[in-house]
């Protein structure tokens, strides 16, 4: 599994980030792309929430440090 950081942007004008392990960026994609359902993701006792249907953008970038 792999570290992403996810940015979201909502009609509603409120950005959420938070990190999510996964196997690889399309499978993130995958699921907030699945349009009309509720997206959830708990980090740190808080849940994210939102209707996928209302993302208007969103990234996802690796958070996987690579050491020499």
């Amino acid at each position: 599994m792999a570290k992403f950081h996810v940015s979201v942007s909502l009609s509603n004008g409120k950005e959420i980030g938070f990190d999510k392990e996964a196997e690889n960026k399309q499978e993130i994609f995958d699921s907030v792309s699945d349009l009309n359902s509720w997206y959830e993701h708990e980090v740190g006792g808080r849940t994210y929430y939102f209707k996928t249907n209302d993302v208007v953008s969103f990234t996802v970038s690796d958070r996987n440090s690579t050491k020499k």
